[in-house]
């Protein structure tokens, strides 16, 4: 690493005194994403603004990025807009980039960065180097020898070198391998205190299968898995990759699925891992998981349980031969028929939804870019319990939806997780509704979202998130309604002026994020917040001043005031508070 590292930073030349960008290529899993972070930690401290943005290519759950969406993601990390970044030496490294248009829109933004600044992004598209006139490539290529024998030993053995009676076989392994590192993650991790004997039978597997493909050498830690951990593996595959941690916790468990082991085993294993606070799986690792499910009845998708390709899903709900097998269905028809467990939906081109659909097993609904004018064209279809059903709808997603609002019947008995960020919503529900069940609600970078008069009884509530909503100017005065919240995200809502009074206690609200706002002061009453740990004021630069009933609050340990320019004084502070 040492050396590929000395290779890079000579490219990137610090001393250099005008803008660079360089790119990195090479194919999945080859470790371009890792010696990109390598080099971001080893030169941050070098530079005034320092960003990095990770699996841009899949940003939206296997869509590509396209431009706008790129120019709104560069723009939410204060790096898109032409100005913020013109005096500031920036450091910008981009991960997975797959489309010229991306390349192109990072050679224009070159121009608004100051001198000495550094833009740097990795791809497998190596044409995408060629048109970009970059000032400077780096190919990513496969370990060495001793290299692959030091990471592969890491992870199989604990240690940087092969235990005595298994010298022979890591070579051999190593070998197959040819120097991938994922493989040699992922190989190593499966094989971890396994006997001789059941080292050579895996060996033999890889042998067998002759097709030279990453896929077999990455399907062996699958089938070490029990078919729960199996289970989470696929929901990942299909469903939870680039997720919050918390949400996929919420899906899995309502799914009846153990989700903190499940997850620490998959993360064991090299199979996912979690980064700010979100779950990725590598491409490669995905494709495999894909190809598993293809694999299941190749001849005859319609008795898959998983459908991801149109061409297998459009026969299935035209010709009346879908199956009740099928639990989740990618892509879009006109018709849905004889699928009573369908559990899953995602990525509909429709206008809206027939009146025939099956919604009694529904669980996941995801609209993400959808062409969607409205949900049901008539009154949805009742989406509760239904005992004649394997599965209950406990989870609605349907963001970017052209809805201004929800209408009243929208149901919502047994949802967990709603999320509706970054659609065009602009106020919640008309009138009363009660979503006794949910525990997430993210309402994230809705643009236009001006006001919230009243939140529905919520009573379950645990994470509400807002933040990026940059027209909203105010919260209800009901949100001390929602006992059991726990992390309240207001972070960039630029117009919120003001904290509403909290007239009654919110036990168990542990962090308020409220940076980025217009806030001028906070209520007097914010000594109900009793179990408050973490209160994030960061950049309110109309922020005055701080209620004295701030020192009343026991559990709060930490408070940020960062940039708060208006800010003169401070109450009287416990030595416990870290500021």
């Amino acid at each position: 690493m040492e050396f590929r590292l000395k290779k890079l930073l000579s490219l990137i030349n610090l001393k250099l005194d005008k803008v660079l960008m360089i790119g990195i290529n090479g194919i999945s899993g080859i470790g371009k994403t890792t010696i990109a972070k390598a080099i971001y930690n080893k030169i941050s401290y070098h530079f005034q603004s320092t960003i990095f943005l990770t699996n841009v290519g899949e940003n939206s759950r296997g869509h590509h990025l396209n431009l706008p969406q790129f120019q709104q993601l560069l723009d939410d990390a204060s790096i898109g807009t032409y100005g913020r970044t013109k005096n500031k030496r920036v450091l910008l490294v981009v991960d997975d980039v797959d489309r010229l248009s991306q390349v192109e829109y990072l050679v224009k933004l070159r121009d608004s960065f100051s001198l000495r600044s550094r833009i740097i992004f990795t791809t497998r598209d190596r044409h995408l180097l060629n048109v970009a006139k970059l000032d400077a490539s780096y190919e990513s290529k496969g370990l060495t020898h001793e290299e692959a024998i030091h990471l592969f030993s890491w992870h199989a053995f604990k240690q940087t070198f092969p235990k005595e009676d298994y010298v022979g076989l890591v070579n051999h392994v190593v070998g197959y391998v040819k120097g991938h590192p994922l493989a040699l993650k992922v190989l190593g991790s499966s094989l971890f205190g396994k006997t001789i004997t059941e080292w050579k039978c895996i060996l033999h597997k890889l042998r067998k299968n002759t097709h030279g493909e990453i896929y077999n050498e990455l399907k062996v830690s699958f089938d070490g898995l029990t078919p729960t951990e199996q289970e989470i593996f696929l929901k990942v595959v299909c469903l939870l990759k680039g997720k919050d941690e918390e949400s996929v916790s919420t899906i899995l468990d309502s799914l009846g699925l153990g989700s903190e082991s499940g997850i620490q085993v998959l993360h064991d294993m090299c199979l996912a891992t979690i980064s700010n606070n979100k779950l990725y799986m590598h491409d490669l690792l995905q494709q495999m998981g894909q190809k598993l499910i293809d694999e299941n009845n190749p001849h005859e998708p319609s008795k898959r349980s998983r459908l991801q390709d149109s061409k297998d899903v459009y026969p299935r709900l035209t010709r009346n031969t879908g199956t009740e097998e099928i639990q989740k269905i990618q892509f879009s028809s006109a018709g849905f028929l004889k699928m009573p467990k369908l559990y899953s939906l995602m990525h509909l081109p429709l206008k809206s939804l027939p009146p025939n659909f099956p919604g009694d097993s529904l669980i996941f609904l995801d609209w993400s870019r959808s062409n969607i004018r409205q949900l049901w064209k008539d009154e949805y279809p009742r989406l509760t319990r239904n005992t004649g059903t394997e599965a209950i709808q406990k989870l609605l997603s349907p963001m970017h939806l052209p809805l201004k609002s929800l209408p009243p019947n929208f149901p919502g008995d047994s949802l967990i997780l709603l999320d509706l960020s970054r659609s065009n919503i602009r106020q919640l529900w008309k009138g009363n509704k009660s979503l006794g069940n949910l525990k997430v609600m993210n309402l994230s970078y809705c643009q236009n979202l001006v006001k919230i008069s009243k939140f529905p009884s919520m009573p379950a509530l645990k994470i509400l998130r807002l933040k990026g909503c940059k027209k909203l100017r105010s919260l209800p005065s009901s949100i001390c309604e929602l006992k059991c919240l726990e992390c309240l995200w207001c972070s960039g809502c630029s117009n919120l002026e003001a904290f509403p009074e909290i007239t009654e206690k919110m036990e168990n609200l542990k962090e308020l994020h409220l940076d980025e706002t217009a806030i001028k002061e906070l209520p007097s009453s914010i000594y109900h917040l009793t179990a408050l740990e973490f209160l994030n004021l960061e950049h309110c630069k109309n922020l005055v001043s701080l209620p004295s009933g701030i020192s009343k609050l026991e559990h709060l340990k930490s408070i940020c005031l960062c940039a708060c320019s208006k800010l003169k004084s401070l109450p009287p502070t416990p030595g416990r508070w870290n500021i």
